[in-house]
């Protein structure tokens, strides 16, 4: 289900290209990550470059591993421009 940013809750579901544009093209520079066939099981399927073959495989993301990737984006985010802040250049 997307959210619904109208009322805080979670609207109707909607297709995957309903998302916003910015969504989309996000998901797609992350990996190329679309949803896997199976809507039971809430994830994505992408690809990422794997460091132990040299080369790219397929990741599946669930919902849980997006929430907690969010939360680490944002705390990377926030150390950023604490870093700036502190060298005087933000």
């Amino acid at each position: 289900m997307a959210r619904d940013d109208r009322d805080g809750e979670r609207g109707e579901v909607v297709n995957w290209e309903d998302l916003p544009k910015e969504v989309l093209e996000t998901m797609k520079e992350l990996g190329h990550f679309s949803p896997t066939v199976d809507e039971t099981a809430k994830e994505l399927k992408g690809y990422t470059f794997d460091n132990d073959i040299g080369g790219v495989s397929k990741t599946y993301w669930e919902a849980k591993d997006l929430r907690r990737i969010a939360g680490h984006l944002f705390n990377v985010a926030e150390w950023l421009e604490a870093r700036a802040e502190k060298a005087g250049k933000l």
